[in-house]
């Protein structure tokens, strides 16, 4: 080897180490940067036999990070079901049995009060008390109602905000997608950009589920888990409107993508998971059910507390102990959306409204003399206290749209949706904890794969370093010996 040869030899290896010492800079400190890879130098060797750098190489693991992010949007679904669930599970105090104020309890607590007051007819404070435990039942419900309303309505405005974040990610994605494809093709460095760009996509998993597909000069794009294109050279626009107020039995507003629509009856591909998926899944499903199985409670305590005619002539029951605001007929077999919110106690049968209590035995709360059960006005008369303790026990039909499949006793029917909440908690808790242990065991393992290690970065400074010492000390002794030549030619 000639000393021209051996001079460039070192002369490029100086070059080619202080690139790569500047790459384990670059990774030391990055190191604790999320989403950060391990970058690692491309070193070929010239025509002369010497080492050359040509890039930068990052480290990736499709599988592992394509595995992150749908557990991502699968975690962020089932996290907004769960915190919903948990709040009607503290609405209700569900949690600790002694202290319950679920329908069922409150109703079984009525009907306690009703038999003890049975044996007493003549006792206005055993009426009272009865109406004391109406009043619970009454306030249950219209509390259990509003929250559920205010569940959907919470659950619509999340929506809303996640379709911006949605929009705004694609717009920071599509910006880093422009210089990485800019980078590609003029030989630069992306590779920090591209970290960038994986961290966005994390961020944008949370709020919708996403598959992703790279093209040549790493040009990505971004699919939604239902197939719509969320960004492929330019990005797609996600809409949404808000709905004004969500009453009962009104329906939410769907989401659209690029002009189709991707969520609520009708949609032949609807998304599949995300933080938007949880909310819709609250506003059209959990909540809608959850209501129908309130209203139906009202329901059935207006009908069978309801007061029958007396006098044969076969006219329609009216409203007895419970009513609603302005109602003067009982109601009928089929559910009422939101009734669960208006159900209140007949003012005739209420002390606090200026009522008498005793029409609780006598009847003719309606105040019509046909509607009068003890005629006779017996101090002793329980047939009618008996009969209504009794028509908590008594088989009733229930919509179906309250999603029981139920049809029994208001007690029995009370409980079961007291059982559904239960299961429904239970099933998104469990999910929320299995989807989590997956996301920080993808996570550990990305890291470990493709982050970069302090220790081990600085082990290969080390060695770089005593590579370029070795070069430089080679450089030298190679001057030296032109110095030596040059001085014996002169």
């Amino acid at each position: 080897m000639s000393l021209n040869n051996a001079l460039m030899i070192a002369s490029q290896s100086l070059g080619t180490i202080s690139s790569q010492i500047s790459l384990v800079s670059r990774n030391i400190s990055s190191a604790e940067t999320d989403s950060a890879t391990k970058k690692t130098s491309i070193i070929t060797t010239g025509v002369n036999g010497g080492s050359e750098f040509k890039g930068v190489r990052r480290e990736t693991n499709e599988p592992i990070f394509r595995n992150l992010l749908a557990t991502n949007s699968r975690l962020a679904a089932s996290a907004r079901m769960s915190d919903a669930l948990d709040q009607i599970d503290l609405n209700l105090n569900l949690s600790d049995p002694s202290e319950s104020r679920t329908p069922a309890l409150l109703i079984s607590r009525l009907s306690d009060t009703l038999i003890s007051y049975s044996s007493n007819p003549d006792d206005r404070t055993s009426a009272e008390l009865v109406l004391q435990a109406a009043r619970e039942v009454v306030i249950t419900l219209r509390e259990s109602s509003r929250l559920t309303h205010d569940l959907r309505i919470q659950a619509d405005e999340n929506i809303a905000n996640s379709v911006k974040s949605i929009n705004e990610i694609l717009n920071k994605i599509h910006a880093l997608n422009q210089d990485i494809i800019s980078f590609a093709n003029s030989g630069i460095d992306a590779t920090d950009i591209m970290d960038r760009r994986d961290n966005f996509l994390k961020e944008l998993s949370v709020f919708i589920g996403i598959k992703t597909v790279t093209r040549p000069n790493q040009d990505l794009v971004i699919y939604a888990d239902n197939g719509a294109t969320l960004l492929e050279t330019s990005p797609r626009s996600v809409s949404f409107q808000r709905s004004t107020n969500l009453f009962a039995g009104e329906e939410g507003l769907d989401i659209y993508i690029d002009g189709v629509q991707a969520t609520g009856p009708g949609t032949r591909t609807p998304l599949i998971s995300g933080m938007i998926v949880g909310d819709l899944t609250i506003r059209d499903e959990l909540a809608p059910i959850y209501q129908a199985q309130l209203d139906e409670i009202a329901r059935v305590l207006i009908s069978n507390f309801s007061e029958k005619d007396q006098s044969g002539d076969g006219n329609p029951p009216l409203p007895g102990l419970f009513t609603v605001s302005g109602s003067i007929m009982a109601l009928n077999s089929t559910l009422i959306s939101g009734l669960s919110d208006k159900i209140t106690i007949n003012p005739s049968v209420d002390p606090d409204q200026g009522g008498d209590s005793m029409l609780l035995r006598d009847g003719g709360i309606s105040g019509n003399a046909k509607y009068i059960y003890n005629k006779d006005e017996s101090v002793g008369f329980k047939s009618r206290i008996l009969e209504l303790a009794g028509s908590i026990s008594i088989n009733n039909n229930f919509d179906t749209k309250a999603g029981l499949n139920y049809n029994g006793t208001l007690r029995g029917f009370s409980e079961a949706s007291i059982g559904w909440i239960g299961a429904q908690r239970q099933k998104a808790t469990r999910e929320k904890t299995y989807e989590n242990a997956i996301v920080t065991q993808s996570i550990s393992l990305l890291s470990s794969l493709t982050g970069a290690n302090v220790d081990e970065q600085v082990t290969i400074m080390l060695s770089l370093e005593n590579s370029f010492q070795a070069s430089a000390r080679l450089l030298q002794t190679i001057n030296s010996i032109y110095d030596s030549l040059f001085a014996a030619i002169n």
